[in-house]
C-alpha cells in the first residue's frame, strides 16, 4: 500500500524498464533511503528499480531530505540504462564507481531555485517566512555544495568517460583501471 510503479520509456516510446517508488515511513520498514536493482536489465528482459525512503506521510519534506530523494532517483535512471545494450552498460559491475555519477548528478537540480519551489512549497502562491529564508540562503547552500564536491565529480566523470569510449573486457579489467 503506497508503493507506486512507473513505466519508463525513452523519447519514441520504447518501454526501458519500470520504476518503484516507496517514498512513506511504515511499521517494520527499515530507515533511510536508498536505490536498487530489483532487477538487472540483461538482452531481453527489462530492467525493474526501486527508490525507498523513510519520508513521513502528511508531513512536507526537508530539502535534506529533496537532496536525498533526487540523489536516489539519479541512482534509478542509472540501474534502468545499464543493460549490455545501451551506453551505460558497463558501470554497474564496479563498487563505488561512477554509479555515484548520475545520483550526484541529479543532485545539481536539488539546488535550482525553481525546482525547490516547486517541490518544496508546492503551489502556493505566497511563502511562509521560513520557506523565503530557505529560498534566500539557498545559492549559499548551492555554492558550498558545488565547491566540496567538484574535484570527485570531475574524477568520477573522467572514469565514466574512458570507460564509455574504450569499454572494458571484463570485470577485471573494469576494477583496474579503477585502481
Amino acid at each position: 500500500k503506497g508503493v507506486l510503479f512507473f513505466e519508463v520509456h525513452n523519447e519514441a516510446g520504447a518501454l526501458l524498464g519500470g520504476l518503484y517508488l516507496d517514498l512513506w515511513s511504515r511499521k517494520g520498514k527499515i530507515e533511510g533511503a536508498w536505490s536498487g536493482a530489483i532487477r538487472d536489465g540483461e538482452k531481453d528482459i527489462l530492467p525493474l528499480t526501486m527508490v525507498v525512503t523513510g519520508f513521513s506521510p502528511g508531513k512536507k519534506i526537508s530539502h535534506y531530505e529533496f537532496v536525498t530523494l533526487i540523489h536516489e532517483l539519479g541512482h534509478a535512471v542509472h540501474y534502468i540504462l545499464s543493460r549490455p545494450d545501451s551506453y551505460l552498460g558497463y558501470v554497474r559491475y564496479l563498487e563505488d564507481d561512477a554509479v555515484e555519477v548520475a545520483g550526484r548528478f541529479f543532485e545539481r537540480f536539488s539546488f535550482e531555485e525553481h525546482i525547490v519551489q516547486k517541490a518544496l512549497c508546492g503551489t502556493k502562491k505566497t511563502f511562509t517566512k521560513r520557506d523565503q529564508l530557505f529560498l534566500e540562503k539557498l545559492p549559499g547552500y548551492k555554492r558550498a555544495y558545488l565547491v566540496r564536491d567538484r574535484s570527485f565529480d570531475v574524477s568520477l566523470s573522467l572514469f565514466d568517460w574512458t570507460i564509455h569510449l574504450l569499454p572494458p573486457k571484463d570485470s577485471g579489467d573494469l576494477h583496474a583501471r579503477w585502481e
